[in-house]
């Protein structure tokens, strides 16, 4: 299944994140106010840079540097 076609509900069940990366994304996520669908798109983009890192799961450095893409925008 790819990453696009994971549903909010899914995306717990089938992606790996470490306690640092979630740690990291919720931060974030309370400093600037971002919504629950904008959470759920960096977590993919996480794991579309995990995957493409070759890592197992979603570290810290995956989300950090989805929420640069992010910031980036």
């Amino acid at each position: 299944m790819l990453n696009a076609d994971l549903g909010a509900d899914q995306l717990g069940e089938t992606l790996d994140v470490s306690c640092d990366a979630e740690n990291l994304l919720d931060k974030a996520a309370s400093t600037n106010r971002m919504s629950a669908r904008g959470y759920h798109r960096v977590l993919k983009v996480a794991r579309t840079i995990a995957d493409l890192a070759g890592h197992d799961g979603i570290g810290r450095t995956d989300v950090a540097e989805a929420l640069a893409y992010r910031q980036s925008l």
